[in-house]
């Protein structure tokens, strides 16, 4: 009789979150996965509060990654190499390897990143591709948030990014019938440490990605980013940009 009465209010809760969902990256050494990025930006500059110059840009680009091993701890140990590029703009600059370079991020299972080989510890590489709540099981509507301090490579400053992030729906996986991904909707939000606050600097991106927890991995992602950086009240730039994941179709 508890059983009934204990199923029959989860049945009329279930919209409201009685439902849980892991959120967890737990791959297999030997794992590998493709995907096709694309990454456009348009940068306005102003000065006394003229435009004076527009810059557009776009760069795509193929990503391999494979997990090379799971420490004791469960930290995982990835590869990322850029198997193809078309455009001109710099890889390193988005947190990606140049074409034919290899790069090792070691992460942990809600996605922060531990380590990066050869680079310096708060850099841009260590800003996270995803990121998991701290409790592993969530429902639906579910929220979390973590800030990140990092360095900017661009404008040389300590950085604090905030992430908000949101477990929104289930989405239909690509070519896997009958099976779901987690929509993850986001926000994030930066600025410089107290010690630099005389840049005027601000970022803030939102966007959304569809996690396949069958096969642990991002199969499509999108973020639109626009940066303002102003000097004074009327010299300023102000850079709009969209980043766009793909899982590729040639991977096997």
């Amino acid at each position: 009789m508890r059983g009934i009465v204990a199923a029959t209010l989860c049945g009329s809760l279930f919209i409201v979150g009685c439902a849980t969902y892991p959120l967890r990256f737990k791959p297999q050494p030997g794992e590998k996965s493709l995907m096709q990025a694309e990454f456009s930006v348009k940068t306005e500059t102003y000065q006394n509060n003229r435009l004076i110059q527009l810059d557009e840009d776009f760069v795509s680009f193929g990503i391999q990654s494979s997990i090379k091993n799971i420490e004791p701890t469960g930290a995982i140990l990835i590869s990322k190499k850029t198997v193809n590029k078309k455009g001109k703009l710099p890889l390193r600059n988005l947190g990606f390897p140049e074409k034919g370079e290899e790069m090792f991020f070691t992460v942990d299972s809600r996605g922060l990143v531990l380590s990066v080989k050869g680079e310096q510890p708060g850099s841009l590489f260590y800003l996270p591709f995803f990121i998991f709540p701290k409790k592993e099981l969530v429902s639906l509507g579910a929220t979390w948030e973590e800030e990140i301090q990092w360095n900017s490579q661009f404008q040389l400053l300590a950085m604090i990014t905030t992430i908000s992030s949101k477990l929104s729906a289930m989405e239909p996986c690509q070519n896997q019938a009958g099976f779901s991904c987690y929509r993850i909707e986001f926000k994030t939000t930066s600025h410089p440490t107290p010690l630099a606050e005389e840049v005027h600097l601000s970022d803030s991106s939102t966007g959304y990605y569809l996690w396949d927890p069958k096969n642990n991995k991002v199969t499509y992602a999108e973020t639109h980013f626009i940066d303002t950086l102003a000097l004074d009240d009327r010299n300023q730039s102000i850079s709009r940009s969209i980043f766009k994941l793909k899982a590729s179709s040639d991977q096997k």
